[in-house]
């Protein structure tokens, strides 16, 4: 299957950021090796993750550090109830949990897998789009992307904000994975993670190729407990890299700046999709 070219150009980030260079090389590999399997799964859309200590870290924020944080030790299980026990029986997690929502998005996924040869572009956004506006707390992400800045805008412009960073994130998950070859995910672990955030890990398995590692972090919210930013091989964050792309858009170009550079790439995207 052919590997639609828009998927390895480089990202240009709206600043100079100060990168070591190791994990970027070391990602700049492991993309190269999704994007070259017979799945054509193309993930380089999450590239490079912000250093450590970088100016308006996330890692300082709720939100997320640049990289996946480590797990934090697992608390003893219960003893195993006697057998034939009521307890003996497996009790799923309850429905709205961190793993539920996780192994749902997962599922999606593999569905958008599944279908994509049979969907243009517009049909994988269609049909993603519900699981990314269910499982996802889109909103709290739009406003971390934007650091400091989110509190400059009127209430007007943060509306057309979240509308148009939900609509980028659409279509770059829907180009992002196509080709279907069997693949399937495993869930591994569940960890807390800080400031009252879990970070659910899950392998991605690629028949005939590397398994690739992909990380949720969630936070609880009103509605249930939603994903709010998501590890590539637990060191590229979406969150890291969006805010290093458009953050800086807005201190130095304005808000109209911002959203037509937004819509842009999401265009670009849907035009250049598989």
């Amino acid at each position: 299957m052919p590997v639609a070219q828009s998927c390895l150009k480089p990202l240009l980030f709206s600043r100079p950021v100060a990168l070591d260079p190791g994990p970027m090389l070391r990602a700049r590999d492991l993309l190269g090796k999704i994007a070259l399997s017979s799945c054509a799964l193309c993930l380089s859309g999450l590239l490079l993750a912000l250093p450590a200590g970088a100016e308006d870290s996330i890692a300082a924020d709720v939100a997320s550090p640049a990289t996946a944080p480590a797990a934090q030790p697992a608390a003893q299980p219960a003893a195993k109830p006697a057998a034939g026990s009521a307890g003996d029986m497996a009790v799923a997690p309850p429905a709205g949990s961190r793993v539920v929502v996780v192994e749902a998005f997962n599922t999606d996924l593999l569905d958008l897998l599944r279908n994509s040869d049979s969907l243009d572009q517009k049909g994988r956004s269609a049909a993603l789009q519900p699981s990314l506006q269910e499982n996802f707390d889109l909103g709290f992400m739009a406003q971390k992307v934007l650091g400091r800045g989110w509190k400059q805008l009127t209430p007007e412009q943060q509306a057309i904000w979240r509308e148009s960073f939900a609509g980028l994130m659409t279509e770059n998950y829907a180009g992002r994975f196509v080709g279907w070859s069997e693949q399937s995910f495993t869930t591994v672990e569940e960890s807390e993670a800080g400031h009252g955030t879990f970070l659910v890990r899950t392998i991605l398995h690629v028949p005939g190729d590397d398994d690739v590692a992909l990380d949720y972090r969630l936070r609880e919210t009103p509605e249930g407990w939603r994903v709010i930013d998501v590890f590539l091989n637990g060191t590229v964050s979406e969150l890291a890299l969006r805010r290093a792309e458009y953050s800086g858009v807005l201190k130095r170009d304005g808000f109209d700046a911002l959203i037509a550079a937004v819509d842009g790439k999401r265009d670009e995207l849907a035009a250049s999709a598989p």
